[in-house]
């Protein structure tokens, strides 16, 4: 729900949305408050239904009933499936999933990010930075890393590419391309 508050949607909608995620996820057909079930995509005559599973691709998310498909592009570049982590790493995070962390002000993220781009800054000394925030951050590394490359072909002449890097122990391949975008979505890294 804070995600999609950053992204502009008003407060009541975005609960519903955070509802509906998590009925899409969770095994059982028990409507949360604001959310949808089985019945409410049949009722609208649609023949899909949430997953009663994790998602498998960030895509999903436009699948899920009542979230406009502008909304879940937008919100695309700020989630992932595959890190196999339920809290966000916030040594990696943009400002908005910063900012969507419960209780987290604008002034403690532009310090956060500040003493986050110093050398030899450390999980430990960047979390009070943040406030309180412990149940919703990890430091533990997730199975999936995003790159983002910008190739210079000339004085005029640049492309931006962003792969999403999959690392399983004991996999046979020393690692996965999951997703691989040519035109990767512009992402907010700073705050105003």
């Amino acid at each position: 729900a804070g995600l999609f508050r950053q992204l502009g949607v008003a407060a009541d909608e975005a609960n519903n949305y955070a509802a509906r995620i998590v009925d899409w996820r969770d095994e059982d057909d028990r409507v949360e408050k604001g959310g949808a079930e089985r019945s409410a995509y049949r009722g609208l005559g649609r023949v899909d239904s949430p997953r009663n599973g994790p998602f498998v691709h960030v895509a999903e998310l436009g699948l899920v009933l009542g979230i406009p498909a502008i909304i879940a592009a937008a919100a695309a570049p700020y989630v992932t499936v595959a890190s196999g982590q339920e809290q966000i790493n916030p040594l990696l995070a943009d400002p908005p999933v910063l900012l969507a962390i419960p209780g987290v002000a604008p002034n403690r993220v532009r310090d956060f990010l500040a003493q986050r781009a110093k050398l030899g800054a450390t999980f430990a000394s960047l979390i009070p930075h943040l406030g309180d925030v412990e149940e919703f951050v990890s430091e533990e590394p997730g199975r999936a890393v995003r790159f983002e490359a910008l190739v210079r072909l000339g004085p005029n002449n640049q492309r931006r590419f962003e792969a999403v890097v999959y690392v399983a122990p004991g996999d046979r391949e020393p690692f996965r391309i999951l997703a691989w975008d040519a035109n990767p979505p512009e992402r907010i890294r700073a705050l105003p």
